[in-house]
Protein backbone atom coordinates (compact mmCIF):
# COMPACT_ATOMS: atom_id res chain seq x y z
CA UNK A 1 0.00 0.00 0.00
CA UNK A 2 1.12 3.27 -0.95
CA UNK A 3 2.47 6.07 1.87
CA UNK A 4 -1.16 8.78 0.37
CA UNK A 5 -3.34 5.79 1.88
CA UNK A 6 -0.72 5.09 4.89
CA UNK A 7 -1.26 9.40 5.45
CA UNK A 8 -5.21 8.72 5.48
CA UNK A 9 -4.75 5.45 7.71
CA UNK A 10 -2.79 7.53 10.50
CA UNK A 11 -5.37 10.35 10.53
CA UNK A 12 -8.32 7.53 10.42
CA UNK A 13 -6.53 5.81 13.08
CA UNK A 14 -6.41 9.10 15.26
CA UNK A 15 -9.47 10.13 14.64
CA UNK A 16 -10.79 6.73 15.27
CA UNK A 17 -9.64 6.49 18.38
CA UNK A 18 -10.71 9.98 19.26
CA UNK A 19 -14.64 9.37 19.05
CA UNK A 20 -14.79 6.25 21.32
CA UNK A 21 -16.86 7.14 24.17
CA UNK A 22 -15.47 7.77 27.27
CA UNK A 23 -16.79 8.97 31.04
CA UNK A 24 -20.22 8.71 30.55
CA UNK A 25 -21.12 10.29 34.05
CA UNK A 26 -21.14 13.81 35.03
CA UNK A 27 -21.35 14.08 38.93
CA UNK A 28 -22.99 16.58 40.92
CA UNK A 29 -20.77 18.08 43.88
CA UNK A 30 -23.56 18.66 45.96
CA UNK A 31 -25.27 15.17 45.03
CA UNK A 32 -21.94 13.86 46.36
CA UNK A 33 -21.64 15.85 49.73
CA UNK A 34 -25.01 15.07 50.60
CA UNK A 35 -25.27 11.24 49.43
CA UNK A 36 -22.13 9.43 48.87
CA UNK A 37 -19.83 7.23 51.61
CA UNK A 38 -15.94 7.85 50.54
CA UNK A 39 -13.84 4.59 51.55
CA UNK A 40 -10.26 5.69 52.63
CA UNK A 41 -9.15 2.74 51.23
CA UNK A 42 -6.43 2.67 48.08
CA UNK A 43 -6.76 0.27 45.53
CA UNK A 44 -4.04 -2.02 44.95
CA UNK A 45 -3.27 -3.46 41.45
CA UNK A 46 -2.74 -7.85 41.74
CA UNK A 47 0.74 -8.91 40.81
CA UNK A 48 0.81 -9.95 37.68
CA UNK A 49 1.72 -13.63 37.39
CA UNK A 50 5.09 -14.93 36.27
CA UNK A 51 4.95 -17.35 33.52
CA UNK A 52 8.31 -19.33 32.98
CA UNK A 53 10.40 -18.23 30.28
CA UNK A 54 11.18 -21.75 28.41
CA UNK A 55 7.36 -22.51 28.48
CA UNK A 56 5.97 -21.83 25.53
CA UNK A 57 3.40 -19.92 24.06
CA UNK A 58 0.70 -22.93 22.94
CA UNK A 59 1.73 -24.77 26.37
CA UNK A 60 0.75 -21.26 28.19
CA UNK A 61 -2.48 -20.97 26.36
CA UNK A 62 -3.67 -24.86 27.42
CA UNK A 63 -2.54 -24.63 30.82
CA UNK A 64 -4.09 -21.02 31.53
CA UNK A 65 -7.28 -22.82 29.89
CA UNK A 66 -7.65 -25.77 31.72
CA UNK A 67 -6.39 -24.12 34.90
CA UNK A 68 -9.42 -21.10 34.54
CA UNK A 69 -12.16 -22.34 32.62
CA UNK A 70 -15.52 -23.03 34.16
CA UNK A 71 -15.35 -26.60 34.60
CA UNK A 72 -19.08 -27.09 33.36
CA UNK A 73 -18.23 -24.95 30.17
CA UNK A 74 -18.41 -28.41 28.37
CA UNK A 75 -21.35 -29.10 29.22
CA UNK A 76 -23.29 -26.08 29.34
CA UNK A 77 -22.43 -26.09 25.25
CA UNK A 78 -24.06 -29.47 25.04
CA UNK A 79 -27.66 -29.35 24.11
CA UNK A 80 -30.80 -26.59 24.39
CA UNK A 81 -29.87 -24.09 26.99
CA UNK A 82 -31.64 -23.91 30.36
CA UNK A 83 -31.33 -21.29 32.53
CA UNK A 84 -32.29 -21.38 36.49
CA UNK A 85 -35.07 -18.61 37.68
CA UNK A 86 -33.42 -14.98 38.29
CA UNK A 87 -35.50 -12.81 40.79
CA UNK A 88 -35.67 -9.20 41.26
CA UNK A 89 -31.96 -8.28 41.86
CA UNK A 90 -32.32 -4.57 41.99
CA UNK A 91 -31.75 -4.60 45.67
CA UNK A 92 -27.90 -4.59 44.58
CA UNK A 93 -25.68 -1.97 44.11
CA UNK A 94 -25.82 -1.29 40.40
CA UNK A 95 -21.56 -0.39 39.24
CA UNK A 96 -21.25 1.47 36.28
CA UNK A 97 -18.44 0.89 34.30
CA UNK A 98 -16.70 3.87 32.55
CA UNK A 99 -15.94 3.22 28.43
CA UNK A 100 -12.66 3.80 27.51
CA UNK A 101 -10.76 7.06 26.33
CA UNK A 102 -11.87 8.64 29.18
CA UNK A 103 -10.19 11.32 30.68
CA UNK A 104 -6.90 10.59 32.50
CA UNK A 105 -5.01 13.74 34.68
CA UNK A 106 -1.86 14.27 36.21
CA UNK A 107 -2.57 15.26 40.03
CA UNK A 108 -5.87 14.02 39.65
CA UNK A 109 -7.75 15.37 42.91
CA UNK A 110 -5.02 18.14 43.51
CA UNK A 111 -5.35 21.90 42.64
CA UNK A 112 -2.94 21.16 39.89
CA UNK A 113 -5.29 18.64 38.36
CA UNK A 114 -5.06 18.97 34.79
CA UNK A 115 -5.40 16.62 31.88
CA UNK A 116 -3.20 14.17 30.63
CA UNK A 117 -5.31 13.01 27.93
CA UNK A 118 -9.45 13.99 27.15
CA UNK A 119 -11.32 13.87 23.56
CA UNK A 120 -14.75 13.71 25.26
CA UNK A 121 -14.24 16.46 27.94
CA UNK A 122 -11.81 18.10 26.72
CA UNK A 123 -11.68 18.24 22.44
CA UNK A 124 -9.92 21.69 22.41
CA UNK A 125 -6.70 19.28 23.55
CA UNK A 126 -6.65 17.37 20.16
CA UNK A 127 -7.66 20.20 18.28
CA UNK A 128 -4.26 22.38 19.74
CA UNK A 129 -2.67 19.00 18.45
CA UNK A 130 -3.21 19.17 15.45
CA UNK A 131 -3.61 23.16 14.96
CA UNK A 132 0.69 23.44 15.92
CA UNK A 133 0.92 20.93 12.40
CA UNK A 134 -2.18 22.13 10.12
CA UNK A 135 -0.44 24.30 7.88
CA UNK A 136 2.54 23.07 7.01
CA UNK A 137 0.75 19.62 6.59
CA UNK A 138 -1.54 21.50 4.14
CA UNK A 139 1.64 23.48 2.96
CA UNK A 140 3.40 20.41 2.30
CA UNK A 141 0.56 18.40 0.48
CA UNK A 142 -0.12 20.86 -2.04
CA UNK A 143 3.97 20.45 -2.74
CA UNK A 144 3.34 16.96 -2.96
CA UNK A 145 6.34 16.40 -0.46
CA UNK A 146 4.81 13.56 1.08
CA UNK A 147 8.18 12.67 3.30
CA UNK A 148 7.24 16.33 4.97
CA UNK A 149 3.79 15.30 5.14
CA UNK A 150 4.67 12.22 7.00
CA UNK A 151 7.01 14.39 9.66
CA UNK A 152 3.62 16.74 9.85
CA UNK A 153 1.35 13.41 11.14
CA UNK A 154 4.23 11.96 13.34
CA UNK A 155 4.72 15.66 14.85
CA UNK A 156 0.96 15.76 15.48
CA UNK A 157 0.19 12.30 16.79
CA UNK A 158 3.11 12.29 19.19
CA UNK A 159 1.43 15.89 19.93
CA UNK A 160 -1.91 14.41 20.82
CA UNK A 161 -0.93 11.05 22.17
CA UNK A 162 2.47 11.53 23.57
CA UNK A 163 1.83 12.50 27.28
CA UNK A 164 0.27 8.88 28.05
CA UNK A 165 2.91 6.87 25.93
CA UNK A 166 3.64 3.78 28.08
CA UNK A 167 6.61 1.50 27.47
CA UNK A 168 6.45 -2.24 26.53
CA UNK A 169 6.75 -3.33 30.30
CA UNK A 170 3.11 -1.97 30.59
CA UNK A 171 4.84 1.66 32.84
CA UNK A 172 4.02 4.85 31.96
CA UNK A 173 6.59 7.18 30.70
CA UNK A 174 4.59 10.01 32.41
CA UNK A 175 4.34 8.65 35.58
CA UNK A 176 1.41 9.82 38.03
CA UNK A 177 -1.41 9.54 35.35
CA UNK A 178 -4.46 8.46 37.03
CA UNK A 179 -8.58 8.09 36.33
CA UNK A 180 -9.90 7.09 39.63
CA UNK A 181 -12.56 9.92 40.50
CA UNK A 182 -15.37 8.97 42.85
CA UNK A 183 -14.12 5.48 42.76
CA UNK A 184 -15.81 3.94 46.19
CA UNK A 185 -18.27 5.89 46.12
CA UNK A 186 -21.92 4.56 46.71
CA UNK A 187 -24.51 7.16 45.76
CA UNK A 188 -26.85 5.96 48.54
CA UNK A 189 -29.95 7.34 46.87
CA UNK A 190 -29.42 5.19 43.98
CA UNK A 191 -27.99 3.01 45.08
CA UNK A 192 -25.31 3.54 42.28
CA UNK A 193 -21.23 3.42 42.09
CA UNK A 194 -18.81 3.86 39.93
CA UNK A 195 -15.50 2.86 38.79
CA UNK A 196 -13.25 4.75 36.58
CA UNK A 197 -10.17 3.37 35.30
CA UNK A 198 -6.78 3.86 33.48
CA UNK A 199 -7.93 2.36 30.51
CA UNK A 200 -4.74 1.99 29.09
CA UNK A 201 -3.88 -1.34 30.66
CA UNK A 202 -4.08 -5.10 30.33
CA UNK A 203 -7.77 -5.82 30.71
CA UNK A 204 -6.77 -8.80 32.50
CA UNK A 205 -4.97 -6.44 35.08
CA UNK A 206 -7.85 -4.50 35.36
CA UNK A 207 -10.10 -7.20 36.07
CA UNK A 208 -8.20 -7.63 39.39
CA UNK A 209 -8.66 -3.75 40.18
CA UNK A 210 -12.27 -4.03 39.52
CA UNK A 211 -12.52 -7.26 41.93
CA UNK A 212 -10.88 -5.35 44.61
CA UNK A 213 -13.48 -2.58 43.58
CA UNK A 214 -16.20 -4.85 43.78
CA UNK A 215 -15.28 -6.24 47.46
CA UNK A 216 -15.17 -2.24 49.00
CA UNK A 217 -18.87 -1.34 47.85
CA UNK A 218 -19.68 -5.55 49.00
CA UNK A 219 -18.78 -3.87 52.62
CA UNK A 220 -19.94 -0.64 52.32
CA UNK A 221 -23.53 -1.70 51.08
CA UNK A 222 -23.40 -4.82 53.84
CA UNK A 223 -24.71 -6.92 50.47
CA UNK A 224 -22.54 -9.81 49.09
CA UNK A 225 -23.03 -9.16 45.30
CA UNK A 226 -23.16 -6.51 42.99
CA UNK A 227 -24.78 -5.45 39.82
CA UNK A 228 -22.44 -4.95 36.71
CA UNK A 229 -23.20 -2.51 34.08
CA UNK A 230 -19.86 -2.22 31.58
CA UNK A 231 -20.37 0.24 28.07
CA UNK A 232 -17.90 0.15 25.34
CA UNK A 233 -14.60 -0.51 25.85
CA UNK A 234 -15.05 -1.86 29.79
CA UNK A 235 -16.39 -4.73 28.19
CA UNK A 236 -13.51 -6.46 27.49
CA UNK A 237 -12.89 -5.47 31.66
CA UNK A 238 -15.86 -7.63 32.06
CA UNK A 239 -15.18 -10.49 30.22
CA UNK A 240 -11.72 -11.17 31.62
CA UNK A 241 -13.43 -10.59 35.00
CA UNK A 242 -15.65 -13.46 34.70
CA UNK A 243 -12.93 -15.65 32.84
CA UNK A 244 -10.55 -15.05 36.38
CA UNK A 245 -13.34 -14.69 39.02
CA UNK A 246 -16.19 -15.95 37.83
CA UNK A 247 -19.57 -14.93 39.48
CA UNK A 248 -19.58 -15.57 42.56
CA UNK A 249 -19.87 -11.83 43.20
CA UNK A 250 -22.36 -10.73 40.85
CA UNK A 251 -25.90 -10.74 40.91
CA UNK A 252 -26.35 -9.50 37.17
CA UNK A 253 -23.77 -8.61 34.19
CA UNK A 254 -25.02 -6.06 31.49
CA UNK A 255 -22.71 -5.93 28.32
CA UNK A 256 -23.54 -2.35 27.08
CA UNK A 257 -22.66 -1.38 22.94
CA UNK A 258 -19.15 -3.68 24.33
CA UNK A 259 -16.25 -4.43 23.00
CA UNK A 260 -15.71 -7.70 24.08
CA UNK A 261 -14.97 -9.21 20.85
CA UNK A 262 -12.87 -6.23 19.46
CA UNK A 263 -13.69 -3.82 15.87
CA UNK A 264 -13.21 -4.31 12.74
CA UNK A 265 -11.94 -1.27 12.26
CA UNK A 266 -9.15 -1.35 14.76
CA UNK A 267 -8.07 -4.61 12.91
CA UNK A 268 -7.87 -2.94 9.57
CA UNK A 269 -5.72 0.06 11.41
CA UNK A 270 -3.76 -2.47 13.22
CA UNK A 271 -2.63 -4.46 10.29
CA UNK A 272 -2.60 -1.76 7.57
CA UNK A 273 -5.80 -2.10 5.44
CA UNK A 274 -7.16 1.45 4.68
CA UNK A 275 -9.42 2.10 2.10
CA UNK A 276 -12.43 4.44 1.21
CA UNK A 277 -16.10 2.66 1.03
CA UNK A 278 -18.78 4.31 -1.06
CA UNK A 279 -21.64 1.93 1.47
CA UNK A 280 -19.79 3.64 4.55
CA UNK A 281 -19.80 7.23 3.26
CA UNK A 282 -23.51 6.81 2.59
CA UNK A 283 -24.59 5.95 5.39
CA UNK A 284 -22.11 7.92 7.73
CA UNK A 285 -23.37 8.67 11.05
CA UNK A 286 -20.23 10.05 12.75
CA UNK A 287 -21.55 13.23 13.32
CA UNK A 288 -24.07 12.02 15.68
CA UNK A 289 -21.12 10.91 17.91
CA UNK A 290 -20.56 14.87 18.29
CA UNK A 291 -24.13 15.88 19.03
CA UNK A 292 -24.85 17.56 15.49
CA UNK A 293 -28.11 15.64 14.37
CA UNK A 294 -29.78 18.00 12.17
CA UNK A 295 -27.25 18.26 10.45
CA UNK A 296 -26.07 14.65 9.95
CA UNK A 297 -29.47 13.72 8.84
CA UNK A 298 -29.12 16.82 6.41
CA UNK A 299 -25.88 15.37 4.82
CA UNK A 300 -26.88 11.90 5.06
CA UNK A 301 -30.12 12.53 2.84
CA UNK A 302 -27.79 14.56 0.43
CA UNK A 303 -25.35 11.41 0.54
CA UNK A 304 -28.38 8.90 -0.32
CA UNK A 305 -28.99 10.50 -3.64
CA UNK A 306 -25.06 11.03 -4.63
CA UNK A 307 -24.81 7.23 -3.33
CA UNK A 308 -27.84 5.77 -5.32
CA UNK A 309 -26.39 7.71 -8.43
CA UNK A 310 -22.82 6.41 -8.29
CA UNK A 311 -21.20 9.63 -7.49
CA UNK A 312 -19.67 8.21 -4.14
CA UNK A 313 -18.68 5.28 -5.66
CA UNK A 314 -17.03 7.20 -8.08
CA UNK A 315 -15.35 9.48 -5.62
CA UNK A 316 -14.29 6.24 -3.35
CA UNK A 317 -12.34 4.29 -6.52
CA UNK A 318 -11.05 7.91 -7.52
CA UNK A 319 -9.70 7.98 -4.26
CA UNK A 320 -8.41 4.26 -3.76
CA UNK A 321 -7.01 4.04 -7.27
CA UNK A 322 -4.95 7.31 -7.69
CA UNK A 323 -3.92 6.28 -4.02
CA UNK A 324 -2.04 3.02 -5.43
CA UNK A 325 1.95 3.84 -6.19
CA UNK A 326 1.84 7.42 -5.89
CA UNK A 327 4.67 7.17 -3.46
CA UNK A 328 6.78 4.94 -1.72
CA UNK A 329 4.98 2.92 0.91
CA UNK A 330 8.43 3.54 2.97
CA UNK A 331 6.82 6.82 4.17
CA UNK A 332 3.58 4.83 5.51
CA UNK A 333 6.03 2.46 7.22
CA UNK A 334 7.70 5.44 8.87
CA UNK A 335 3.71 6.85 10.46
CA UNK A 336 3.59 3.71 11.92
CA UNK A 337 6.95 2.74 13.14
CA UNK A 338 7.84 6.21 14.35
CA UNK A 339 4.19 7.46 15.98
CA UNK A 340 1.15 4.50 15.61
CA UNK A 341 2.95 1.56 17.24
CA UNK A 342 5.06 3.10 20.11
CA UNK A 343 2.03 5.26 20.62
CA UNK A 344 -1.27 3.30 19.68
CA UNK A 345 -0.25 0.31 20.05
CA UNK A 346 2.01 0.27 23.08
CA UNK A 347 -1.18 0.23 25.28
CA UNK A 348 -2.66 -3.58 25.90
CA UNK A 349 -6.31 -2.12 25.93
CA UNK A 350 -6.14 -0.95 22.49
CA UNK A 351 -4.31 -4.53 21.48
CA UNK A 352 -7.48 -5.70 22.83
CA UNK A 353 -9.88 -4.00 20.38
CA UNK A 354 -7.97 -6.11 17.64
CA UNK A 355 -10.29 -9.31 16.86
CA UNK A 356 -9.06 -12.39 16.30
CA UNK A 357 -8.73 -12.51 12.85
CA UNK A 358 -6.59 -9.97 12.57
CA UNK A 359 -4.69 -10.56 15.26
CA UNK A 360 -1.59 -12.58 14.09
CA UNK A 361 -1.18 -10.44 11.13
CA UNK A 362 -1.30 -7.61 13.33
CA UNK A 363 1.73 -8.68 15.98
CA UNK A 364 4.00 -9.50 12.64
CA UNK A 365 3.45 -6.23 10.89
CA UNK A 366 4.11 -3.77 13.70
CA UNK A 367 6.52 -5.67 15.68
CA UNK A 368 8.57 -7.62 12.86
CA UNK A 369 9.65 -10.43 15.52
CA UNK A 370 11.78 -7.90 17.27
CA UNK A 371 12.26 -9.79 20.78
CA UNK A 372 12.00 -6.67 22.76
CA UNK A 373 8.26 -7.18 22.91
CA UNK A 374 8.31 -10.25 23.60
CA UNK A 375 6.72 -9.69 27.75
CA UNK A 376 4.42 -7.28 26.03
CA UNK A 377 2.92 -10.03 23.36
CA UNK A 378 3.21 -12.49 26.47
CA UNK A 379 1.00 -10.14 28.09
CA UNK A 380 -1.57 -9.32 25.40
CA UNK A 381 -1.91 -13.16 24.07
CA UNK A 382 -3.22 -13.85 27.35
CA UNK A 383 -6.98 -11.71 26.72
CA UNK A 384 -7.04 -12.82 23.16
CA UNK A 385 -6.28 -16.62 23.88
CA UNK A 386 -7.75 -17.17 27.35
CA UNK A 387 -10.42 -14.53 26.84
CA UNK A 388 -11.54 -13.50 23.41
CA UNK A 389 -11.47 -16.61 21.74
CA UNK A 390 -13.61 -18.25 24.45
CA UNK A 391 -16.06 -15.12 24.80
CA UNK A 392 -19.04 -17.07 23.39
CA UNK A 393 -18.26 -20.00 26.13
CA UNK A 394 -17.90 -17.42 29.15
CA UNK A 395 -21.00 -15.46 28.43
CA UNK A 396 -23.11 -18.54 28.04
CA UNK A 397 -21.70 -19.96 31.01
CA UNK A 398 -22.27 -16.39 33.43
CA UNK A 399 -26.07 -16.62 32.01
CA UNK A 400 -26.70 -19.90 33.85
CA UNK A 401 -25.62 -18.34 37.32
CA UNK A 402 -26.78 -14.92 37.27
CA UNK A 403 -28.74 -12.70 35.34
CA UNK A 404 -26.69 -11.51 31.80
CA UNK A 405 -27.95 -8.55 29.43
CA UNK A 406 -26.54 -7.35 25.65
CA UNK A 407 -27.19 -4.50 24.09
CA UNK A 408 -26.17 -3.64 20.91
CA UNK A 409 -26.68 -0.99 18.14
CA UNK A 410 -27.21 -1.41 13.80
CA UNK A 411 -27.82 0.40 10.78
CA UNK A 412 -25.08 1.93 10.94
CA UNK A 413 -21.49 1.46 8.84
CA UNK A 414 -18.04 1.57 10.67
CA UNK A 415 -15.80 4.73 10.17
CA UNK A 416 -16.16 5.49 6.48
CA UNK A 417 -12.38 5.45 5.92
CA UNK A 418 -12.32 1.68 6.08
CA UNK A 419 -11.97 -1.08 3.69
CA UNK A 420 -16.05 -2.54 3.96
CA UNK A 421 -19.30 -2.02 5.79
CA UNK A 422 -20.90 -4.05 8.33
CA UNK A 423 -23.38 -3.29 10.52
CA UNK A 424 -22.68 -1.89 13.60
CA UNK A 425 -23.17 1.23 15.78
CA UNK A 426 -20.81 3.29 13.98
CA UNK A 427 -17.83 1.67 16.26
CA UNK A 428 -18.59 -1.89 17.51
CA UNK A 429 -19.97 -4.11 14.96
CA UNK A 430 -23.63 -5.54 15.53
CA UNK A 431 -22.54 -9.45 15.04
CA UNK A 432 -20.23 -9.04 18.21
CA UNK A 433 -23.59 -10.59 19.68
CA UNK A 434 -23.90 -13.73 18.03
CA UNK A 435 -26.25 -12.14 15.21
CA UNK A 436 -26.87 -12.93 12.20
CA UNK A 437 -26.73 -9.62 10.24
CA UNK A 438 -28.09 -8.61 6.41
CA UNK A 439 -25.87 -6.55 4.59
CA UNK A 440 -26.49 -2.43 5.03
CA UNK A 441 -28.27 -1.59 1.89
CA UNK A 442 -29.60 -5.12 1.34
CA UNK A 443 -32.60 -6.85 4.17
CA UNK A 444 -33.21 -10.53 4.26
CA UNK A 445 -35.27 -12.17 1.28
CA UNK A 446 -38.69 -12.25 2.74
CA UNK A 447 -38.50 -15.92 2.54
CA UNK A 448 -35.57 -15.62 4.66
CA UNK A 449 -35.89 -18.17 8.10
CA UNK A 450 -34.15 -17.36 10.85
CA UNK A 451 -31.38 -19.69 10.96
CA UNK A 452 -32.05 -21.15 14.57
CA UNK A 453 -35.49 -22.14 15.33
CA UNK A 454 -36.32 -22.28 18.78
CA UNK A 455 -40.27 -20.81 18.77
CA UNK A 456 -39.56 -17.59 18.81
CA UNK A 457 -39.24 -15.27 16.33
CA UNK A 458 -36.22 -13.23 16.12
CA UNK A 459 -35.87 -11.46 13.36
CA UNK A 460 -36.16 -7.62 13.57
CA UNK A 461 -39.12 -5.95 11.49
CA UNK A 462 -37.10 -4.71 8.88
CA UNK A 463 -35.50 -7.80 8.20
CA UNK A 464 -31.68 -6.51 8.52
CA UNK A 465 -31.12 -8.53 11.75
CA UNK A 466 -31.46 -12.44 12.83
CA UNK A 467 -31.10 -12.91 16.83
CA UNK A 468 -31.82 -16.41 16.66
CA UNK A 469 -28.15 -17.25 16.64
CA UNK A 470 -27.01 -14.53 19.79
CA UNK A 471 -25.30 -16.30 22.49
CA UNK A 472 -28.31 -15.01 24.35
CA UNK A 473 -30.88 -14.77 22.06
CA UNK A 474 -33.48 -13.88 24.77
CA UNK A 475 -31.33 -11.80 26.36
CA UNK A 476 -29.80 -9.55 23.80
CA UNK A 477 -31.77 -6.46 22.71
CA UNK A 478 -30.95 -4.20 19.55
CA UNK A 479 -31.57 -0.90 18.84
CA UNK A 480 -31.64 0.84 15.27
CA UNK A 481 -29.35 4.12 14.83
CA UNK A 482 -28.27 3.54 17.83
CA UNK A 483 -24.84 5.47 17.46
CA UNK A 484 -21.79 4.19 19.44
CA UNK A 485 -23.29 6.22 22.54
CA UNK A 486 -23.03 5.42 26.31
CA UNK A 487 -26.33 4.92 27.79
CA UNK A 488 -27.09 3.77 31.35
CA UNK A 489 -30.74 3.20 31.23
CA UNK A 490 -32.86 3.19 27.61
CA UNK A 491 -35.70 4.35 28.61
CA UNK A 492 -36.42 2.61 32.02
CA UNK A 493 -35.34 -1.05 30.32
CA UNK A 494 -32.36 -1.34 32.93
CA UNK A 495 -33.77 -0.79 35.88
CA UNK A 496 -36.94 -3.11 34.48
CA UNK A 497 -34.52 -5.88 33.54
CA UNK A 498 -33.18 -6.29 36.79
CA UNK A 499 -36.38 -5.93 39.03
CA UNK A 500 -38.22 -8.36 36.82
CA UNK A 501 -37.85 -12.52 37.46
CA UNK A 502 -36.48 -14.23 34.65
CA UNK A 503 -36.50 -10.92 32.42
CA UNK A 504 -36.48 -11.63 28.47
CA UNK A 505 -37.21 -9.79 25.00
CA UNK A 506 -40.54 -10.95 25.05
CA UNK A 507 -42.00 -9.95 28.49
CA UNK A 508 -42.33 -6.54 27.82
CA UNK A 509 -44.18 -5.18 24.94
CA UNK A 510 -42.40 -1.33 26.15
CA UNK A 511 -38.87 -3.41 25.92
CA UNK A 512 -39.03 -6.08 22.83
CA UNK A 513 -35.96 -7.55 21.31
CA UNK A 514 -35.28 -4.40 18.83
CA UNK A 515 -35.76 -0.87 20.23
CA UNK A 516 -35.25 2.21 17.83
CA UNK A 517 -33.57 5.21 19.15
CA UNK A 518 -34.48 8.37 18.30
CA UNK A 519 -31.28 10.37 17.80
CA UNK A 520 -32.31 14.17 17.66
CA UNK A 521 -34.59 13.76 21.17
CA UNK A 522 -32.01 10.95 22.62
CA UNK A 523 -35.45 8.84 23.02
CA UNK A 524 -35.97 5.00 22.38
CA UNK A 525 -39.30 2.91 21.44
CA UNK A 526 -40.10 -0.68 19.67
CA UNK A 527 -39.10 -0.59 16.14
CA UNK A 528 -42.42 -1.00 14.24
CA UNK A 529 -42.52 -1.09 10.89
CA UNK A 530 -45.51 0.57 9.23
CA UNK A 531 -46.50 -0.60 5.60
CA UNK A 532 -45.61 2.16 3.26
CA UNK A 533 -48.37 3.89 1.43
CA UNK A 534 -48.18 2.88 -2.43
CA UNK A 535 -49.05 5.95 -4.67
CA UNK A 536 -47.98 6.61 -8.61
CA UNK A 537 -45.59 8.75 -6.75
CA UNK A 538 -43.76 6.20 -4.80
CA UNK A 539 -43.72 3.58 -7.39
CA UNK A 540 -42.11 6.10 -10.06
CA UNK A 541 -39.38 6.64 -7.33
CA UNK A 542 -39.14 3.09 -6.75
CA UNK A 543 -38.43 2.60 -10.29
CA UNK A 544 -35.84 5.89 -10.14
CA UNK A 545 -33.94 3.95 -7.41
CA UNK A 546 -34.09 0.83 -9.62
CA UNK A 547 -32.46 2.27 -12.63
CA UNK A 548 -29.81 3.96 -10.37
CA UNK A 549 -28.59 1.48 -8.99
CA UNK A 550 -28.07 -0.65 -11.98
CA UNK A 551 -26.26 2.34 -13.10
CA UNK A 552 -24.06 2.13 -9.53
CA UNK A 553 -23.62 -1.21 -9.97
CA UNK A 554 -22.35 -0.62 -13.75
CA UNK A 555 -19.54 1.90 -12.21
CA UNK A 556 -18.74 -0.30 -9.79
CA UNK A 557 -17.47 -3.23 -12.26
CA UNK A 558 -16.14 -0.46 -14.53
CA UNK A 559 -13.99 0.77 -11.82
CA UNK A 560 -13.09 -2.67 -10.32
CA UNK A 561 -11.95 -3.59 -13.97
CA UNK A 562 -9.47 -0.76 -14.03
Amino acid sequence: MNAKRWICAALAAAMLLGVLPGQAFALDAEDVAEETTTLAEETTLAEETTLAEETTLAEEMTTAEETTAPAETAAALAGPQAYEPFGDVSEYTKIFVSGSISALYFDEGLPTQRFAFSMIESPSMAANAFSNVKDALIANAKKLDWEAVADNLIQFLWNWWGPIQMLPDGTSVNSGITRNADNGAIYWGKNEAFFNFDWRKDPMDLADELDQYIDRICQASGKDKVNLFTMSGSGQMMMAYLQKYGTKKLASATFDISLHNGMDAMGQVATKKIGLSAEAIAKMQMLHMFGAFDLNAQITEQLKWFYESGLVDIVAELFNLIAKGVVSSKIADRIYDEAVTPLIFMLPEFWGFVPLKYYETAKALLFKGDPMYSDFIRRIDRYHYQVMAHADEIVKDAAKKIKVAMVAGYNMPEFPMLDGAVQSDGVVETASTGATCAPLEWPFSKNYKQKVNDGHNHISPDRFIDASTCWLPEQTWLVKDLYHHTERSYAGWYEWFLATPNATVFDNPAYPQYLEMNPTEDTYQPLIIEPAEVTWKTKLLDAGLFFLRIWRWLIRAVTWWI
